[in-house]
């Protein structure tokens, strides 16, 4: 049976500089990037809002925050244009502003 010791084995060919730039590359690596959003996934969305701003419903939003992704689960109180962000009203979170360039997806909740 081979008994392999992973990357033990590696980590003593390497300096320590080298092991440090790997340890921030994987940490770079694993935050999350804003998408690009298309025209139609923009009419989808603003679809999405209006509909969920009339009838007071509840609307569940992914966003970039800190280089995670974050969700959340509340009713949109207020669009402003000028600064380019949503207002969002949650039992959780209380209310929160949200850039629109930081958001990843908004659905209805099911």
């Amino acid at each position: 049976m081979l008994r392999d010791r992973g990357r033990m084995k590696w980590t003593a060919m390497m300096l320590p500089e080298h092991v440090r730039m790997l340890r921030e590359w994987q940490q770079e690596e694993s935050h999350t990037k804003p998408i690009e959003v298309d025209e139609q996934q923009l009419e989808e969305w603003h679809y999405i809002i209006s509909e969920a701003m009339a009838a007071g419903e509840l609307l569940c939003i992914v966003y970039t925050k800190e280089g995670g992704s974050e969700e959340v689960l509340g009713t949109i109180q207020r669009i402003d244009l000028n600064r380019g962000m949503l207002r969002l009203a949650s039992e959780k979170e209380g209310t929160i502003w949200i850039p629109f360039e930081h958001i990843q997806t908004i659905s209805q909740p099911e």
